[in-house]
């Protein structure tokens, strides 16, 4: 695709086709072309799209919405009176004048006010913070980009609130919706996800979060690493110390968690098709020669994350030929128990192989 046009940040926030991409996903496919190709490019959009969320997407008050429109206004009418500028020094007027309007609608905003209200979950607000509300009304995947790097993936009507930046001790957001997380690690400040009856907290890892209202089940699967999903309510009476402990579910890759909204009751079981969290270059070995299923299974743990049981009356001297691929874990489990003569069923999130071998 061809550009005609080198956007700088101040030509953005003048262009209303960017502003409907910021604020309502237009034209998604150019502005994300464009954003492609370059890095000065990249660093332009992403300048004027904060600058516009900043200002557009703040629930502030009405009279900081009055004063940002007369700052503008003065701004704008003060350029407007100069005699042809120079290009560049127009832009970098503009530019700043963004800035600026930005700066004090914040500080007004934000002076005795909060987004807080009574639906919102109150462990995850307090009024010192600056806050974002962002839903997703496009019909595609939206990216979020948070303040430590990590970035958030909102399906289509999937609603997030997000601190500008994040305080010195914890990371947090609230979800409404569908999205999948993909956290920068900091073992110094977790992460947390409240979602509806459910929180989740992590460290640094990738995991899925469904969390749509009309739903019965919460769900949380994850991806890599590990993460804990609390109940809401728990979490509420632990923080005003009417409990003493916490009793989360751990999840870790390729393990789904759902929290039943009727009873506040988890469960746990495998994803339908578990995948590789361990490249296959990285074990030490992938091709089994007259191998005992004891070690063919070791391999598959390792390279899975997921854990295998054998019963016992299955001999070490139980022997496969067998390769391992990219293929999916139970696809592989029914090629090697097969031939054997044995079964696999999974229960707990573990997985038992049974029978008598027959070699």
């Amino acid at each position: 695709m061809d550009f005609e046009n080198n956007y700088e940040a101040a030509d953005l926030l003048d262009n209303q086709g960017f502003v409907n991409y910021v604020l309502y996903g237009t034209d998604k496919s150019y502005w994300t072309n464009y954003s492609n190709t370059s890095e000065l490019a990249a660093l332009q959009v992403k300048a004027a799209r904060d600058i516009i969320l900043s200002i557009h997407e703040f629930d502030a008050p009405p009279e900081s919405q009055k004063i940002r429109q007369e700052v503008w206004s003065g701004i704008q009418s003060n350029i407007d009176q100069k005699s042809k500028p120079n290009k560049k020094y127009s832009k970098l007027i503009r530019f700043a004048a963004a800035c600026i309007v930005t700066l004090i609608v914040s500080s007004i905003a934000w002076t005795g006010f909060t987004f807080y209200n009574p639906d919102d979950n109150d462990a995850i607000v307090t009024s010192d913070e600056r806050w974002i509300e962002y839903t997703n009304d496009s019909e595609t995947n939206w990216p979020v980009d948070l303040a430590d790097g990590s970035q958030v993936i909102l399906e289509p009507n999937a609603y997030i609130k997000y601190p500008i930046t994040f305080d010195q001790k914890t990371r947090k957001v609230l979800l409404k919706g569908d999205a999948f997380f993909d956290i920068q690690r900091d073992t110094l400040k977790p992460f947390y996800v409240y979602a509806n009856e459910a929180v989740v907290r992590v460290l640094g890892t990738s995991f899925f979060v469904k969390a749509e209202e009309d739903d019965k089940d919460i769900e949380v699967i994850v991806k890599t690493g590990k993460v804990a999903v609390y109940r809401s309510k728990e979490v509420k009476e632990y923080q005003a110390k009417t409990i003493k402990e916490l009793d989360p579910i751990i999840v870790t890759p390729n393990q789904i968690a759902t929290l039943k909204k009727s009873n506040l009751e988890f469960n746990k079981r495998l994803v339908a098709t578990p995948a590789l969290i361990k490249p296959l270059k990285q074990l030490t070995k992938t091709h089994f020669e007259d191998s005992s299923i004891y070690e063919i299974v070791e391999a598959l743990e390792l390279a899975y994350g997921v854990e295998i049981d054998i019963d016992q009356r299955i001999h070490r001297s139980c022997l496969i030929t067998t390769t391992l691929s990219n293929q999916p874990l139970f696809e592989k489990l029914k090629l090697i128990c097969d031939p054997l003569g044995l079964n696999y069923i999974e229960k707990d999130v573990k997985i038992y192989i049974t029978g008598i071998c027959h070699n």
